[in-house]
């Protein structure tokens, strides 16, 4: 594998865990991609302001990122925080995949509050394209209106294409690009209405409504006035003109947001269109007969036919596990496919017919939202050491070349380093994590250490939830290890379809929590024997799961002097504020019962 520009990896003599190195990079304007970063040093430790000051392209799982049908181009939203007038800023940028040039910005991306959740989260949503990659079409909310929007790639300005009285909750453009389908919510002012006579008359907490008391405006359920179904509608773009669709228009539209599929193969996933002597590629559940769960193992498959009949299975173990993700057929007729295997990506390619994939590069890092442009695999990447940009690999050499960087100043920054750590704990259960060492660490002394969870991925911003900033810890002289511990080994995912049992194997006696503590003060004792750790200084942690894994800790151990939860897991809000699905799929199979209906 060729290193990338911002990161390198290398062995600890005599350790086995890796390094992390970060690059340095240049100044940057607001809401600009650059081609690459320029190195420059780094000056200042990090600070609160620091990370909300980064440029972002989607949530650490970089959903929003779209290629253009010819290959040549990309399209993403950027968003950036601005604290003092505690708004954001958002921005929709096309690039050109080679040339080394800044993205056009193409206007902003309307208000924010569209694709954020509930949570608090990011959630973008991946423009979508002409057939001839010339215009982009996206969601947009202005004034409290959200419509389809269009620009042409060339930046002029973006214009509006649908006028729609509810809000556009989804759409697809036809694949002649003549037609576009889309669903609605009820008429806007309906929807005021409905909720200023819901103020004036008082919510009636039950089972039904108590959720919608802390999911009002904007983020009440989807269609919530219309019994929980879209309005379908069929604009035609040349025209403008626009009709309520009919059900073959909403048969297209379904098979549109449904892409390629094979009917004859109900549980297949992943499926990519082929070229050449194959036609189609899968995700093949492994032994159909007993991994009916939700979750079951998957293998790479590819046939002939465009039915998926007579597969071609790759057997070999890259080939088989439950994180992979096919790309795509690239141009020698291969099958890219990405495994996630500890939190270290491994991109490989399989000839069908061929009894094992060939490797092509192993990122230690978050490689999301992938997808073939030509002889490259283009995808958001980010490691705990550089936050999201997008790179291009190519599949033939695993070459990793930067696309475009959001953040190219952020090399300014001055970040301890990062070791991976790979332990089992007592039980034999393995985990992985991420150690971060204080900017000013000095051989010898012991510092306090603090675990951040629950997804080692989300590091950089402070683990899941961005609630507890690791590299502000580490400089101010602490040593924080992102990990999600390690559940027990199960086979409910993969072997049982009611989520009720799999909830009950989850938290029945509490394996999985017994599990993560193990796991934690296993590698408490490792760090206090390398003499890395002051074991009577060490916090905890954790939001939503790992506040449970916090609270649990706290009850079960000595282990941690200080804690700290965002959010608590389980309790008498969540259970009284739990719809009915909740209930009945997570509390009642526990023995905790139905809070509406007591017994």
């Amino acid at each position: 594998m060729k290193l990338s520009t911002l990161t390198a990896r290398a062995t600890l003599a005599g350790s086995g865990v890796s390094l992390w190195l970060a690059a340095a990079a240049c100044a940057a304007a607001p809401l600009f991609l650059a081609p690459g970063p320029t190195p420059t040093a780094a000056t200042s430790p990090m600070t609160p302001r620091g990370l909300l000051d980064m440029e972002e392209i989607g949530p650490v799982f970089g959903n929003g990122l779209s290629l253009s049908p010819d290959g040549r181009r990309f399209a993403l939203m950027a968003h950036k925080a601005l604290p003092d007038s505690n708004s954001y800023e958002t921005a929709w940028f096309v690039g050109e995949l080679r040339g080394g040039r800044p993205a056009v910005k193409l206007g902003d991306g309307g208000e924010a509050d569209l694709y954020r959740n509930a949570q608090g989260g990011w959630a973008n949503q991946p423009a979508q394209w002409s057939p001839d990659s010339r215009t982009l079409y996206f969601r947009k909310k202005v004034d409290g209106a959200v419509q389809v929007w269009a620009s042409d790639v060339d930046g002029a300005a973006a214009r509006q294409v649908t006028h729609s009285a509810g809000d556009v909750a989804s759409f697809r453009l036809s694949a002649d690009g003549g037609t576009l389908y889309f669903t609605s919510d009820a008429p806007r002012a309906e929807i005021v209405a409905a909720e200023a006579a819901e103020h004036r008359a008082g919510y009636h907490a039950d089972d039904q409504n108590f959720l919608l008391l802390y999911m009002r405006r904007p983020f009440h359920p989807p269609y919530y006035l219309q019994g929980g179904k879209p309005t379908y509608w069929t604009e035609t773009l040349a025209s403008g003109e626009t009709r309520a669709a009919t059900a073959a228009d909403q048969a297209a539209f379904s098979a549109l947001a449904q892409g390629p599929s094979l009917p004859g193969r109900a549980r297949s996933s992943g499926v990519v269109l082929g070229r050449g002597a194959y036609k189609v590629a899968w995700l093949d559940v492994i032994d159909p007969e007993v991994n009916i769960g939700l979750s079951p193992p998957r293998r790479i498959a590819a046939s002939k036919s465009a039915d998926g009949a007579d597969p071609d299975i790759c057997a070999d173990p890259a080939c088989t596990g439950a994180g992979l993700q096919t790309l795509g057929f690239d141009d020698r007729g291969e099958v890219v496919f990405l495994s996630n295997v500890h939190g270290d990506r491994h991109l490989y390619a399989w000839r069908p017919g061929a009894p094992k994939p060939r490797l092509i590069s192993v990122v230690g890092g978050q490689l999301a939202n992938c997808g073939l442009a030509g002889d490259e695999a283009v995808c958001v990447m980010e490691t705990p050491t550089w936050p999201n940009h997008v790179v291009a690999v190519d599949v033939a050499s695993g070459a990793l070349r930067t696309v475009a960087e959001p953040n190219p100043s952020f090399g300014q920054w001055t970040l301890g380093q990062v070791r991976r750590l790979d332990w089992k704990n007592p039980h034999g259960a393995a985990t992985w994590g991420y150690l971060v060492y204080p900017v000013d660490y000095q051989p010898g002394r012991r510092y306090p250490l603090v675990f951040v969870q629950y997804n080692p991925d989300e590091c950089l911003r402070g683990g899941t939830g961005d609630e507890f900033p690791t590299h502000v810890f580490s400089a101010h002289g602490m040593m924080v290890l992102c990990t999600g511990g390690a559940g027990p080994p199960s086979t409910a995912y993969a072997r049982e379809p009611d989520n009720r049992k799999v909830f009950v194997a989850q938290y029945k006696g509490y394996p999985e929590q017994i599990e993560i503590l193990s796991s934690f003060e296993s590698i408490i004792h490792q760090l206090d024997q390398e003499g890395l750790v002051d074991p009577k200084r060490v916090g905890i942690t954790g939001l939503s799961h790992g506040a449970e894994t916090v609270l649990y800790a706290l009850v079960h151990s000595k282990a941690f002097a200080a804690s700290a939860v965002a959010q608590i897991g389980i309790d008498e809000f969540s259970y009284f504020g739990s719809i009915p699905s909740t209930i009945d799929i997570m509390l009642k199979p526990i023995g905790w019962g139905d809070p509406y209906k007591p017994s």
